[in-house]
């Protein structure tokens, strides 16, 4: 059966092959048991079909955890941790993590840690989780309201990309995931980028499996030239580090916002900076700023709280002591790493952001 090898011998399935291909696997005994983590929309939205699709003969655990970001805590994976006890989970134990990026970062650490190590797949349910949380190798959870402080580089055995599952999510979930191709788009890949300003979102029956394709494609080539981040694979955190703070924010406030979406706004400060440092396009920044400000859940932040954005910021782990590095991009496709950026220009950034 065709398939892709990935990153430290994951492997890329799909669809119907996918699901023959892990039957296999499962049927064949090499694993002593499965466990199957979810949340609780992916149980109720996701799990019979999976179970249908999958058609397998040997028994699958499951274990569920409350939706969203809140998942990725550490009083949950010693949660999980005591499931996989209690289920005498051993290091011949698969753990598969179906749902979007929460799910695959929190069930990639647990997998990561429990006995120093036990193979997981990841089978996204989210276009976020497709285009970019899945792959790779990061895994992660949040701590003291900060975005993936503890995490390992793991990655799964398998990814089993299924673009059915899409179908479960509202509008705005689904249109999360769009941030992260937006920014795989100006970052990296201009044609990409000239393809989504033109037909995101009217002609998405039309593009929508090739940038996927092309989203997992771009990854791939970073991620196998620099699998634990020290160089390259920086330019795959564009947008990230506004955003996450962004992202933070919310969560202290319990007001969620969505990766994604927090992503699409952390690309119009960044880009702002950009412009600023290595002269970004202010027409293509323009652009950038519309869809983002059309499309997008706009955040729950006015100019009055950019000195606690700034706080999360400085907190990123793309930070150094009291300085602050970006990647930026010069025009779609070309960018710069490790720049300084300077916190009165961040600030300007964010109040161009944010008006």
């Amino acid at each position: 059966m065709p398939r892709e090898k990935s990153f430290f011998d994951s492997e890329i399935l799909h669809a119907a092959e996918g699901y023959t291909y892990l039957r296999k696997i499962i049927d064949s005994k090499q694993y002593s048991e499965i466990i199957l983590l979810t949340d609780s929309n992916t149980q109720e939205l996701c799990a019979v079909d999976f179970f249908d699709k999958l058609d397998c003969s040997i028994h699958i655990s499951q274990i569920e955890v409350e939706p969203g970001e809140e998942c990725k805590d550490i009083q949950v994976v010693i949660h999980l941790y005591r499931e996989l006890v209690d289920l005498q989970a051993d290091r011949r134990s698969l753990l598969i993590n179906l749902g979007g990026g929460s799910v695959s970062d929190l069930g990639g650490f647990v997998a990561s840690t429990y006995m120093r190590g036990i193979d997981y797949i990841n089978i996204p349910t989210t276009l976020l989780a497709m285009v970019d949380a899945a792959y790779g190798g990061k895994t992660g959870i949040d701590f003291r309201g900060i975005k993936n402080l503890i995490g390992t580089f793991y990655p799964p055995k398998y990814i089993l990309l299924d673009k059915e599952y899409t179908a479960t999510l509202d509008e705005r979930h689904f249109f999360s995931g769009f941030g992260e191709i937006l920014k795989y788009g100006i970052a990296l890949d201009a044609p990409l980028w000239n393809e989504f300003k033109i037909h995101f979102p009217d002609s998405l029956d039309s593009y929508l499996d090739e940038w996927i394709q092309k989203c997992l494609s771009l990854k791939k080539h970073i991620v196998t030239n620099d699998p634990l981040d020290n160089g390259i694979r920086q330019i795959l955190n564009a947008g990230h580090t506004i955003g996450h703070a962004i992202e933070s924010f919310h969560l202290d406030k319990q007001d969620e916002l969505y990766h994604g979406e927090a992503v699409a706004w952390g690309m119009i400060a960044e880009l702002f900076i950009s412009n600023y440092k290595i002269g970004f396009s202010q027409d293509e920044l323009k652009i950038v700023k519309n869809i983002v400000q059309k499309h997008f859940q706009r955040p729950a932040i006015t100019t009055s709280d950019i000195e606690i954005l700034l706080d999360y910021i400085y907190m990123d782990k793309k930070s150094i002591g009291q300085k602050l590095y970006m990647p930026l991009i010069k025009k779609p496709g070309t960018f710069e790493l490790n720049t300084p950026i300077e916190p009165e220009l961040i600030k300007e950034s964010l109040i161009y952001m944010l008006t």
